[in-house]
């Protein structure tokens, strides 16, 4: 939103015409619209700012340039409107019917009076005038009545003289002009509270509609300025009529005109150029546009048996698309939707219709900016008269299937497919399953640079909010969040409706989950990413499922945690869903002591885990059941405090400390007095060593102090809070208001609410323990980052600003050509090329690749580029060879590449002990330089040290022969690294 901070509070006059050209950049109808926030600032700034002599004295200097035929106006009609509005507004001038500014625009608007009778004066200057007066027209409303009243003097006389120079418009006119000329008419004609009596629009809209009529059908005109300026006016004159009182007589004429011009713009396309200098691509197309226009509105209005016959839209539909711009869509799909919707689609028409369709629609997603047309058609191919037609339908599913593959290539297209969705019927919502989970899991990982963007404007958005709630409500942070939020509400929509689509929706996403499973993924990967959304679609389906597909679920949540170590965010979700399924059924919830042993079994780790779910448990259960849980809990719990691993240890013992504190709470004497000594040994242990810092973490994490299972259900706690409490990215929260916008409804059939009752996660921070435990890349909110600082004095120095901007693994493929370049430039004249064919091992080609990129190497020559594909290879160069040249050069072909680069003035250097060998403490390395690594065991070959120009060698003072392959390359690196860039 346009601020105006940047405009200084200054002593000195104010260079207003800069002003004005600054502000005329922006749009008025988006960032700075009359009335909101942006507006009030910079007329308020303005009130304070500029005296009513200075702003007086701006008008009179702009009036006086714009009637001196022989000097240059420094601002635009657009400019001058605009800082006239805001003069208005802010109280400066135009307030009142006796201010001076009003006497000096009505000097400059002089001209106008009787200029429609008259045959000479400043033509000029009437074009101009005619465009002030649309743009103060179009910033006023009904309650400007100054403003309107000034405005109404020249109403009448306006449209005459649009009259006048619709009927002589000439070769030499330009398309600029005639687009003012409708869009003034246009906005006279179609004003609610019409500033001159409806009888006097009405009978201008006739003398209009009657000339474009002549124009159209070629009374006495020729030029093709004259017929597109027709079209577009009767357009203009047919939307500000009355439905019942629109006359489609001009619609045969326009008819064979259009299907003349039609056949010679795809045939003879440099010959309509040729005919008139104006008559480019962009006016073709506007011409088109509005005849497409013309013809929607009229098939629109009119019945079926009142069309005109022997008109074969399909075919003129086929045209219009051909030889129209983008706009040309809007239009063309609103003609195939009538006739689809009217029945003149007969099954003879069916395979003609289905091609103009497809046309379309590929030509739509090959432009990409064409969301209106998206929509309509979205509208069309997802609505039930078409879905009960066979052939529409395979013509639905086609394209659903396409925008599933090419969702994540084309900006915006899932905003579109989410659309779409909104309009299938019930019945018919089976059919298009994986376009809604595609939507509802939709996003990659963003590279870092649009990371950081997103989480800046997302950061903005939240403080603007909270400011002004009115004034972004229709802003989004990113399409991401705008597409899985939409998603989401049409997701619990359906499921409430009709709970058949939770239990057929459920296996699908069990499918997805499963693909992951037990696969290895980093924090904020696109697998992580995945998995978070995944649970997020379980716990909306979740409140809807029938027994046999909550055992389901159960079962495999159980399973993910005693298989896999999940990243926090997914391990948290998972728990909760468990503790979700055991609070309302008795039957699943005995199951939950077999997992102790299975545990024990399968990986020990997941025991920090069950016994998480049942602490929580516990603690949410009825009184009457709540006694015997506890004893049960604490029985299972109590083993798990000699544990060997020490996490277990303690989550074992902070967390029967806690059960025991609750059975005391609420007197359960059984329980306190059978494992009272037991909780006196665990309250000393945790006052020891280790266990006291940590347990003190552990106890004041979130999850085991205000989070509750029960009342923490929302949509705010599963997509803003939990993910910020768990350290995800932020550009991965969904605000709980965006849910709002996209018609989420709650529902007494489903517990799922929006917001939280109470405020408690909201106030809660990233804990200490998640932080260090986890060391997950995300981004912290609120004072999140205030409160690392009580656990850290220093900072890793690894960190670089702008090399966080650089992409992660999963961004690498797609980009690493650039980063290439980019490296490249970066290190230009440094010509040093390692040579490790002869090394054998993966993980010393691996960790030589790493130093190579992080040190500009110019080449890394292997003995087999295979090598990359290797784990082994991978896990010590983290991708480095992704950013690096290699070459394959085998060790049969060393010695015929060595004395090319010899022949080429590359110097050849050999770490390799030999009689003869330099120090390198005293080598010199020249920027061209071939270093050269011998194999693990045998090192260089004999054969090879002739051909090189010196031998280097590490010094040591140990016993050990010799060092490591990939640490002796990286020492020498370095120091020749230090050597070419010591500055």
């Amino acid at each position: 939103m346009l601020q105006c901070s940047w405009f200084p509070l200054c002593m000195e006059p104010l260079n207003l015409v800069a002003v004005a050209n600054t502000l005329s950049a922006f749009s008025i109808h988006e960032s700075l619209t009359r009335g909101q926030l942006s507006w009030k600032r910079i007329s308020t700034w303005l009130s304070k700012t500029v005296k009513r002599d200075e702003a007086l004295r701006f008008l009179e200097k702009i009036c006086s340039q714009f009637i001196d035929k022989n000097s240059l106006s420094d601002v635009s009609m657009k400019s001058l409107s605009l800082m006239l509005m805001l003069f208005h507004d802010g109280h400066i001038i135009l307030d009142s019917k006796s201010c001076a500014g009003f006497t000096m625009l009505r000097n400059l608007l002089h001209c106008l009076i009787g200029a429609d009778s008259r045959p000479y004066g400043n033509i000029e200057l009437r074009k101009r005038c005619i465009e002030l007066i649309g743009y103060l027209f179009d910033f006023t409303s009904s309650k400007d009545y100054i403003m309107r009243e000034f405005i109404a003097d020249y109403v009448d006389i306006t449209l005459r003289i649009a009259f006048k120079f619709m009927r002589n418009i000439t070769d030499e006119a330009t398309i600029d002009e005639i687009n003012t000329l409708v869009l003034v008419t246009q906005k006279f004609f179609t004003d609610e509270n019409s500033i001159i009596s409806k009888r006097d629009v009405q009978n201008h809209i006739e003398r209009f509609e009657v000339e474009s009529w002549n124009m159209i059908n070629d009374g006495g005109y020729s030029n093709n300025l004259q017929k597109i300026c027709g079209v577009k006016i009767l357009y203009a004159c047919l939307k500000a009529t009355n439905v019942k009182l629109r006359n489609y007589k001009f619609i045969g004429p326009l008819y064979n005109m259009y299907k003349t011009l039609a056949v010679r713009s795809s045939d003879h396309t440099n010959e309509i150029i040729s005919e008139n200098r104006n008559l480019e691509g962009k006016i073709v197309a506007e011409y088109y546009e509005f005849v497409a226009e013309l013809f929607y509105i009229y098939l629109q209005d009119e019945p079926v048996d009142k069309w005109i016959p022997h008109i074969d839209w399909i075919e003129a539909v086929l045209h219009l698309v051909q030889v129209g711009g983008k706009k040309i869509f809007v239009p063309t799909i609103g003609i195939l939707s009538q006739l689809f919707y009217k029945g003149v689609v007969k099954s003879k028409d069916i395979d003609r219709f289905i091609s103009v369709t497809r046309l379309c629609w590929k030509s739509m997603l090959e432009t990409n900016e064409c969301r209106l047309a998206m929509d309509k058609i979205m509208e069309l191919i997802f609505s039930s008269k078409f879905l009960e037609c066979e052939d529409m339908k395979e013509l639905t599913m086609e394209f659903t299937e396409e925008m599933v593959e090419k969702v994540e290539k084309i900006p915006g297209l899932s905003v579109v497919l989410v659309n779409g969705l909104e309009h299938i019927e019930d019945v018919h919502l089976a059919n298009f399953y994986d376009a809604l989970l595609t939507c509802l899991f939709y996003g990659i990982v963003p590279r870092r640079d649009k990371k950081i963007e997103l989480q800046a404007r997302s950061y903005v958005f939240e403080l603007y909010h909270k400011a002004y709630p009115n004034c972004l409500s229709n802003m989004y942070v990113n399409t991401d969040t705008a597409t899985r939020a939409h998603a989401v509400a049409l997701l619990h929509k359906r499921i409430t409706d009709n709970t058949e689509h939770a239990a057929k929706l459920l296996p699908m996403i069990i499918a997805r989950l499963n693909e992951s499973q037990n696969k290895r993924y980093f924090g904020d990967s696109l697998t992580h990413r995945h998995k978070n959304r995944l649970i997020q679609a379980l716990f909306v389906l979740q409140p809807v499922l029938k027994k046999n597909d909550m055992v389901l679920l159960n079962s495999l949540m159980c399973e993910n945690i005693l298989s896999e170590s999940s990243q926090p965010s997914v391990r948290i979700m998972q728990e909760w869903l468990i503790i979700k399924i055991y609070l309302e059924s008795e039957i699943l919830r005995g199951g939950v002591w077999n997992l102790f042993r299975q545990a024990q079994e399968k990986r020990v780790g997941s025991l920090c885990s069950i016994m998480s779910i049942v602490y929580h448990v516990a603690r949410s259960l009825k009184s009457n059941l709540q006694s015997e849980f506890i004893d049960l809990s604490l029985e299972h719990m109590m083993p798990c405090c000699m544990l060997q691993q020490f996490n277990v240890r303690l989550y074992a013992q902070v967390l029967a400390s806690k059960l025991y504190d609750l059975a005391k709470k609420m007197s359960y004497l059984a329980v306190t007095e059978k494992y009272k000594e037991l909780y006196n040994s665990l309250t000393k242990s945790l006052q020891l060593g280790n266990l006291l810092k940590n347990s003190t973490k552990l106890q004041e994490d979130f999850y085991f102090t205000v989070f509750n299972p029960i009342d923490d259900y929302s949509l705010q706690t599963i997509f803003y809070e939990l993910p910020r409490l768990s350290n995800v990215s932020s550009d991965e929260y969904i605000l709980p208001q965006m849910f709002n916008k996209f018609g989420f409804k709650e529902s007494n059939s489903h517990p799922l609410k929006i917001f939280n009752l109470k405020s408690d996660l909201s106030e809660a921070s990233v804990s200490a323990n998640m932080l260090k435990t986890f060391g997950n890349e995300g981004s912290t909110t609120r004072d999140d980052t205030n409160n690392i600082s009580d656990y850290s004095t220093d900072i890793q120095k690894k960190f670089i600003p702008w090399k966080s901007m650089l992409p992660n693994e999963d961004e690498l493929n797609e980009t690493s050509g650039c980063l290439r370049s980019h490296r490249e430039a970066s290190i230009e004249g440094n010509k040093i090329i390692l040579v490790a064919s002869l090394v054998e091992k993966l993980p010393n080609l691996g960790g030589l690749s790493r130093t190579c990129e992080i040190l500009g190497v110019a080449e890394f020559v292997m003995a087999s580029l295979n090598h990359i594909e290797e784990k082994d290879f991978q896990s010590l160069s983290v991708s480095a060879e992704k950013l690096i040249t290699l070459v394959e050069v085998k060790p049969h072909q060393l010695q015929q590449y060595l004395l090319e680069k010899k022949n080429m003035g590359y110097r050849l250097v050999g770490a390799e002990q030999t009689v003869n060998s330099t120090n390198l403490m005293e080598a010199k390395f020249e920027k061209k330089t071939v270093l050269v690594l011998g194999n693990e065991k045998a090192g260089i070959p004999a054969n090879l040290i002739p051909l090189l120009d010196e031998c280097v060698e590490i010094p040591q003072v140990g016993v050990v022969r010799s060092l490591n392959v990939h640490v002796t390359g990286a020492i020498c690196l370095w120091e020749c690294f230090k050597q070419h860039h010591s500055a």
